[in-house]
């Protein structure tokens, strides 16, 4: 098999060799995949404060990051893993698919 493209408008490490899907003329085709740590709504402040230090100490790990990579995950930054950038992540996301996914008549349920 011989991919085509992947489904991002920036390129990757992880198959540089592979256009993205804008450079191959799909402008506007993206998917993304969520790797987000999520906490329960009313998670006290000090407890979300313990965890985003404790991810992004995670993830500035030379080991973590080499083997995300090796998995062919490509680790956020340090801004991508604060609170207010993965809320707007996840908005973004769902602004964009749901009027697709109403269209299409699909559900969750």
């Amino acid at each position: 098999m011989r991919p085509l493209a992947v489904l991002r408008t920036q390129w990757t490490a992880v198959v540089p060799e592979v256009p993205t899907t804008a450079e191959v003329g799909l402008n506007n085709m993206e998917a993304n995949i969520w790797n987000v740590l999520l906490a329960p709504k009313g998670t006290p402040q000090p407890i979300l404060d313990r965890l985003t230090t404790a991810l992004h100490e995670t993830m500035a790990d030379p080991a973590v990051r080499e083997r995300l990579a090796k998995l062919g995950v490509e680790p956020p930054s340090e801004t991508q893993v604060t609170p207010v950038e993965i809320k707007a992540f996840i908005q973004a996301d769902i602004d964009r698919w749901l009027p697709i996914i109403k269209t299409a008549g699909a559900s969750a349920d």
